[in-house]
């Protein structure tokens, strides 16, 4: 019931409100994307989670311009991260994030994996 009453509101201000029955994730990455194209303008994500980083990642088309908004937590400044600067190419990790019956501890590693993979690039 809240959710549909915050949809219903967020609507009201002329925003589009998608409701994700499962895997959330690959649904944001796939309707920014799409809207991305659409509008041809640029979409930023707002997130905090590594899964939606690794979906980005792996899934953004040479011509995206979608990006990924963390924002500031604490100390910690807002880090904006463009897809494209890098490239994570294990794809078997990136589809553990869209299986609903995975184990925590793969979640874990993959997540791990992948932060490792983004920061040895800097």
């Amino acid at each position: 019931m809240e959710l549909k009453l915050s949809s219903v509101a967020i609507g009201a201000h002329n925003f589009e409100v998608i409701q994700a029955v499962e895997n959330a994730d690959s649904t944001i990455i796939s309707n920014a994307f799409q809207l991305g194209q659409q509008s041809r303008t640029a979409v930023v994500l707002v997130g905090e989670d590594v899964d939606l980083l690794m979906l980005l990642t792996a899934a953004a088309p040479i011509s995206s311009k979608t990006y990924l908004l963390k924002p500031e937590k604490g100390k910690q400044a807002d880090m904006f991260y463009n897809p494209l600067s890098f490239k994570y190419s294990d794809k078997e990790a990136v589809t553990i994030f869209s299986k609903p019956d995975v184990a925590q501890d793969e979640v874990g590693r993959a997540g791990q994996q992948f932060i490792a993979t983004l920061y040895s690039g800097f």
